[in-house]
């Protein structure tokens, strides 16, 4: 149960990646309208991978980005591709000196990690010098694009090309806070353990996850991805972290923006969005109007 639950977790680290037809949407999506008495902001959730057939998006999505005066993402996607992310990342992710994968993990784990290596005819070298969490991210991404999505497709990615000639970018988070928060302040072990231990469920448990967000279904979503980590309390600081910490943080920003007077456009993770601890909910306490759309 616990592996399962955290390869919910580490889907939505890498902010939901979903492989869903454009025509399988419902009326209802992850996208609210919350009002204060300045303004209008709009959430929506995001899907940092796809795949063509997504797009086009449903028309309630497009014509609120369309109506909007600013884009706001946790961070530009368009700042990943730049050559100070790259260095950054490196730094980050690789250990320094004489330092190895080997002697920076238990002997249980990175035997773990051998034999899924192994047996999907990878070489261990081709880690040995990645950090813990930079080994998970690369070997998730490789995962999901069996499925066929790629971050290429991504909503936020879609977004920012997007609004780059049209409106400006406005950055609840910043790259350096997220990689900061990934490689110094996360059990990193810890989440390449239990990240291997969930491969073999990933694509069932994103099928799941689709038919709760092709629906609009944020109670669903909820229940698939937040509620089982009230049984794992060794992953709960690892959740408060990700989430509700971020979630904090974010929703103080989101309430300066509506204390301005241009509409905006919000993108972040759809796991952001649900739960008693969701900058949707946030919000609503807060006395703010909200609705789904």
């Amino acid at each position: 149960m616990m592996y399962r639950s955290f390869q919910r977790y580490l889907a939505l680290v890498l902010l939901l990646c979903l492989l869903v037809p454009a025509s399988a949407f419902a009326q209802k999506s992850f996208l609210w309208e919350v009002k204060s008495d300045r303004t209008t902001v709009y959430l929506f959730g995001s899907l940092h991978m796809a795949d063509a057939s997504f797009y086009p998006l449903s028309d309630a999505v497009e014509e609120a980005f369309a109506g909007s005066d600013y884009l706001g993402v946790e961070v530009n996607p368009l700042t990943g591709q730049s050559p100070q992310f790259q260095q950054m990342m490196l730094q980050k992710g690789l250990y320094p000196g004489s330092e190895t994968l080997q002697t920076g993990v238990s002997e249980e784990t990175f035997g773990q990690l051998s034999a899924f290596l192994q047996t999907n005819g990878m070489p261990i070298q081709m880690f040995m010098k990645m950090r813990p969490t930079m080994v998970a991210l690369t070997l998730t991404m490789v995962q999901l694009q069996k499925f066929g999505v790629s971050p290429e497709y991504g909503l936020d990615l879609h977004f920012a090309k997007q609004a780059t000639d049209q409106k400006p970018i406005i950055e609840l988070e910043s790259m350096e806070m997220q990689l900061d928060l990934l490689f110094d302040h996360l059990d990193q072990e810890l989440f390449l353990k239990y990240t291997l231990q969930g491969f073999d469920n990933l694509e069932s448990e994103f099928n799941q996850m689709v038919s709760a967000w092709k629906s609009g279904d944020a109670g669903a979503l909820d229940a698939l991805l937040l509620l089982p980590y009230d049984e794992q309390p060794e992953l709960k600081p690892m959740m408060q972290k990700i989430y509700y910490d971020r979630n904090l943080t974010m929703t103080d920003r989101i309430k300066e923006l509506l204390q301005q007077k241009e509409t905006g456009f919000v993108v972040v993770g759809a796991g952001h969005l649900v739960g008693d601890k969701g900058i949707v909910q946030l919000l609503k306490n807060e006395n703010y109007r909200v609705r789904q759309l």
